[in-house]
């Protein structure tokens, strides 16, 4: 699989963010899973912006790989599914992962992952 990208909403077409830059994004991460084809395969949720816009930076090591390899594939205003291996996630051993004072999750290993994630601005470029 490695990393797979599918278009919900068009973005613009023209502007494309890269290393250098800082997106806005709404997103979900959770971990793949077969039986959830009505849903574009998202099972349970690892992280969400929960509505709120987070800026985040594109920087090598900055985030999982899935996320700095996808997201320069979208253009602006793009709505997308990334879909990817745990090499571009966690990793493959798992993890326990905390989120915040009430989230937590076991991650198990080998775990593929799902990211519906919509770009809405690249630095102070607004969709």
């Amino acid at each position: 699989m490695g990393l797979e990208r599918k278009v919900l909403s068009s973005g613009n077409g023209v502007d494309f963010p890269t290393s250098q830059d800082k997106v806005t994004v709404h997103y979900t991460l959770g971990l793949y899973d077969s039986s959830k084809a009505d849903n574009n395969f998202m099972g349970d949720v690892i992280m969400t912006s929960y509505g709120r816009p987070q800026t985040i930076p594109l920087e090598p090591g900055s985030n999982i790989r899935g996320f700095l390899e996808g997201v320069p594939q979208m253009s602006l205003g793009e709505h997308a599914i990334l879909t990817f291996t745990p090499d571009m996630g966690l990793g493959e051993q798992g993890k326990y992962l905390r989120n915040g004072p009430l989230v937590t999750m076991n991650i198990p290993a080998h775990t593929n992952y799902v990211l519906d994630i919509e770009l809405l601005a690249i630095n102070d470029k607004k969709a």
